[in-house]
């Protein structure tokens, strides 16, 4: 159909676009590192939600011809495969303390940008494994995750038991690493 043509397309530029900013990103970073990051808009989440805003893309040109209800489906079904892509991503990296703050505040801009573009509606679920990938890293304790009413929404997480250890995992501070291994799967 052509939604999922479209949706084939968009994917298609993300990954481009998306490829070099995605696989250079790193999250073991200092305070400096950290604090340049958050106060620039020099990054890819920012340049992301430009890049969907521009007019002549395309997804500027489907906002400008089509219906706002199939408008905001669209961007829903988008936000969900580029959010799957993204976490895919994430799971190949290293996390401190910092770089999760980093990750956190990045996530909060992609779903707030693609929210202001919906008139109605929003994307929250559709970043919903995104999000609790996102908080997981940022637990400051890893027996907080234990009956965590968060994860419990995650589908992904729901179904595959070692995942929430594995994306704990992702982080380098040996204290953090040592509480992951007191806790059960």
């Amino acid at each position: 159909s052509g939604i999922e043509y479209i949706i084939e397309r968009f994917m298609m530029v993300v990954k481009e676009v998306l490829r070099d900013p995605i696989l250079d990103s790193r999250y073991v970073v200092t305070e400096e590192e950290h604090s340049n990051r958050s106060v620039s808009k020099d990054n890819f989440a920012t340049k992301f939600i430009a890049m969907l805003n521009d007019q002549n893309g395309i997804i500027g040109r489907c906002r400008a011809s089509m219906s706002n209800e199939t408008f905001v489906s669209l961007l829903q079904c988008c936000t969900s495969q580029f959010s799957g892509l993204l976490v895919r991503n994430y799971k190949n990296k290293r996390f401190n303390e910092l770089g999760a703050l980093t990750l956190q505040a990045e996530v909060r801009t992609l779903l707030d940008g693609i929210n202001s573009m919906l008139s109605s509606g929003s994307v929250r679920s559709q970043m919903g494994n995104l999000q609790a990938f996102v908080w997981l890293l940022n637990v400051e304790h890893p027996k907080e995750v234990l009956d965590n009413p968060i994860l419990l929404k995650s589908s992904t997480l729901q179904n595959d038991p070692g995942a929430i250890q594995s994306i704990l995992r992702l982080r380098v501070e040996d204290s953090f690493l040592r509480a992951v291994d007191g806790i059960s799967p």
